[in-house]
């Protein structure tokens, strides 16, 4: 598996020390990007094919969550592909060695000129050589739109601190967002043990995005929508 050491900053942290979980999404996203780098499969690369992996869905289970001024060690290894999908599998340690985080990603390829999915060839395939050898997918587990009416309703603007190299918003800046305008307390970092966090469509520039925080039998869940279609769905289950 290909690891890095992040450091937990104070800034990374809530009031109660812990780390945000858009930090935490920030490193499965960097890490991401190094270990394809490291196959010489980079931004770049793609880039030059008019290729963007595209997340779909993340799915995390916490044992505890770090906190400020620790080293953590964050690991990626590529799992698997399928026609136009790629699956990866993420780790994250504490200094001895213990599995605090443990986490899968989905991702769709796309043709960003065309705008269509496109399966990749095998030369692509080749570089990811850890990736097991057979079309196998990862199994997601399915959470419900929770039907509840929200708790609270936010509204805000898509600014320019929110987009990546991609044009448009980060997929962690969701996270972000929905933690910024998020009522007090609506999640316990202390006793959170899942996220969920489903992508549907993009956020650009100007565009104004509408936050719902919803609660329902152990589930949170914040709804990001914009022009009544959902961006984004990102679901909290608290089993610890």
């Amino acid at each position: 598996m290909y690891t890095k050491d992040y450091q937990v900053e104070y800034f990374m942290c809530n009031q109660d020390g812990y780390l945000k979980p858009n930090y935490l999404f920030h490193m499965l996203s960097d890490i991401m990007g190094r270990n394809a780098a490291s196959y010489g499969a980079d931004f770049e690369y793609h880039l030059q094919r008019n290729l963007v992996w595209v997340l779909v869905n993340y799915e995390v289970s916490i044992k505890r969550m770090p906190k400020a001024d620790e080293t953590i060690v964050v690991g990626t290894l590529p799992y698997s592909f399928k026609k136009m999908y790629g699956f990866r599998v993420y780790e994250v340690k504490d200094q001895k060695g213990n599995v605090i985080i443990e986490g899968k990603g989905k991702f769709v390829l796309l043709n960003y000129r065309e705008k269509k999915l496109v399966i990749p060839d095998q030369a692509l395939l080749d570089l990811f050589v850890d990736a097991k050898k057979e079309e196998i997918a990862i199994p997601f587990e399915k959470i419900r739109s929770i039907k509840e009416t929200p708790i609270v309703e936010k509204k805000t603007m898509v600014n320019a601190s929110y987009i990546d190299i991609n044009g448009h918003m980060n997929n962690a800046v969701y996270v972000a967002v929905a933690n910024d305008f998020a009522p007090q307390d609506f999640v316990d970092l202390n006793t959170v043990s899942n996220i969920y966090v489903a992508y549907k469509k993009e956020a650009f520039l100007n565009d104004e995005i509408t936050l719902q925080y919803i609660q329902s039998d152990g589930l949170k869940q914040v709804r990001i929508i914009s022009k009544e279609l959902l961006l984004c769905e990102i679901t909290f289950k608290f089993d610890r």
